[in-house]
């Protein structure tokens, strides 16, 4: 199995752990990881997968690791709400 391949099963296995728990930080640091494996996968490719299907599926991983880093990190922003509502 490829060092890609693992690392792209480690990431997604965390990021289920971190929708499970409801830990934020986890989550952001894996969606970050599954970024970097759709970048490994665009410059290098898998063994024994064809280059425009290891291409796709690299695309496929950045785009689905930035929906979550950012989906996210607003959600976080609006549940902190920079200190909540004034009232004068």
């Amino acid at each position: 199995m490829d060092f890609i391949l693992f690392s792209a099963v480690i990431s997604f296995v965390l990021l289920v752990i971190s929708f499970a728990f409801k830990m934020f930080s986890l989550g952001l640091i894996s969606s970050m990881a599954i970024m970097v494996v759709g970048i490994a996968l665009i410059v290098s490719g898998v063994t024994g997968l064809d280059t425009i299907l290891a291409d796709n599926l690299g695309i496929i991983y950045v785009c689905l690791g930035a929906y979550v880093f950012i989906n996210g990190s607003l959600e976080q922003i609006e549940e902190y709400n920079f200190g909540g509502r004034i009232e004068w």
